[in-house]
């Protein structure tokens, strides 16, 4: 952009407020900003080097994130956490490697082990963490973009403060250590470093005076979210040795989106807050509360306004599901058999004990992620991200005025404390919704479109 040659001042503001469960920035009024604003300064404080979950990197700090002007909200983002934590699997493997390892702390880029001939992946932060001379403790901090949390940004050249006065950028933390990091118990959620955020001032009136004159407004896809439940199926995990399959239909209204124009939805399924099946012994299981799990001939649709959005029983290959969110949002990096329910055995004459452990030395392990050990310590046949990249991404285009989904799984006799196919799920559902922003005489008006 031509204007941004222009005078500008970099300024870091520090919080107007702050407290172990939020922060919040205030910008000056009367003047004018450039839109990429940005966080710096995020994460956490802990005793030792235990790395940031894999997925959402510093990102798992943020539980809700809005921006508000005159006190009314211009644009927010609810669960950010998981969201961001998708986001981040959508960046190409280089970019992984090179750039969100060392900015965001995340840890998804899939590289190979040539000795091996496996898939491993690659330590977070390759630079070194500094003591905290006060605390005592280590500190690894990252970055964030907001726009990657209001998209609004992306339709704004910049933001005149004499228009949306009093505008404001509020985080509220999400104080749980199991959403932070992946061995949990090091982390001191009640202190954190605070977080700094930058923004690009025009310096120069005339400039601002004539952007402010050109925008009259913007439309955009704000990300809203909503969660329904799929309740354990304790009867099945606690069965007899000859149980057999248990077929669980669940059909769930998601009221959230009413009378919005969705042009997209994500669909995450993740095991409820805080259970077993995302933690074990204080360390998280592969990707944490973050995983999307694959289930047991599962089947997935939406009725959508009174029609189904698929035909038949809906999304029930996991290859589909995977295509149609590359379709859909992009391809995630994702290591082979990631978004299977397993790797399943290359060699029918593997051995396998009454608890149907396996033998690390009994698999084929070429072209696999690496077998690692399971947190409480029992036999591990796979790797623990295996299985845990099911995301489903379907494009609606269309006014919500009635949304339900069918969901389907096969629950099994499951003996396992984690319960993977068998536990209960928190089904979360990130909408893109049509909104618009109009500005005049001085005013602005926010609005569902």
């Amino acid at each position: 952009m031509s204007a941004y040659s222009g005078n500008i001042k970099t300024q870091y503001i520090d919080p107007r407020s702050s407290d172990a469960t939020h922060v919040e920035f205030k910008l000056d009024d009367d003047a004018g900003y450039y839109s990429n604003m940005r966080i710096l300064h995020l994460g956490v404080l802990r005793a030792g080097r235990d790395l940031y979950l894999s997925m959402p990197g510093v990102y798992g700090k943020i539980r809700n994130i809005s921006m508000r002007a005159n006190g009314q909200i211009l644009d927010e983002l609810r669960r950010a956490n998981g969201y961001l934590a998708f986001l981040n699997t959508l960046k190409d493997n280089s970019t992984q490697a090179d750039q969100l390892s060392s900015e965001v702390k995340s840890n998804l880029a899939v590289l190979v082990d040539s000795s091996a001939k496996q898939l491993v992946g690659r330590k977070t932060s390759p630079t070194k963490a500094v003591a905290d001379g006060i605390l005592g403790r280590q500190v690894s901090l990252g970055y964030l973009p907001l726009n990657l949390c209001f998209p609004l940004l992306n339709e704004m050249s910049h933001i005149d403060t004499s228009v949306f006065r009093k505008l404001t950028i509020r985080i509220e933390f999400d104080s749980r250590a199991a959403f932070q990091v992946e061995a949990n118990h090091n982390v001191d959620p009640e202190a954190h470093p605070l977080p700094v955020l930058a923004a690009d001032r025009i310096m120069d009136k005339e400039v601002v005076a004539k952007l402010s004159a050109a925008f009259s407004g913007a439309v955009w896809s704000a990300v809203e979210h909503d969660s329904v439940i799929v309740d354990s199926q304790a009867a099945v995990a606690d069965a007899g040795a000859d149980a057999g399959e248990t077929v669980q239909n669940v059909q769930k209204k998601i009221m959230a989106f009413n009378e919005k124009y969705v042009s997209r939805i994500l669909m995450i399924k993740s095991g409820s807050d805080g259970v077993a099946s995302n933690n074990v012994a204080n360390t998280a299981i592969g990707y944490g509360e973050y995983a999307s799990k694959a289930q047991f001939k599962e089947s997935i649709n939406f009725m959508l306004n009174g029609k189904n959005l698929f035909t038949g029983k809906g999304l029930d290959n996991d290859a589909t599901k995977l295509m149609l969110l590359a379709d859909v949002y992009g391809a995630p990096v994702c290591a082979p058999f990631d978004h299977l329910l397993c790797c399943g055995l290359e060699d029918q004459n593997t051995a396998t004990t009454a608890a149907r452990s396996i033998a690390a030395g009994t698999l084929r392990t070429e072209g696999k992620r690496p077998i690692e050990a399971n947190a409480d310590g029992t036999a591990k046949s796979q790797n623990q991200k295996v299985g845990q990249y099911s995301y489903i991404g379907c494009a609606f285009e269309s006014r919500v005025k009635d949304l339900q989904v069918d969901y389907e799984r096969t629950c099994l006799k499951d003996t396992q404390a984690n319960k993977p196919v068998s536990g209960q799920l928190t089904l979360h559902f990130y909408a893109e919704v049509r909104k618009q922003l109009s500005v005049k005489n001085g005013k602005f008006l926010v609005s569902y479109a």
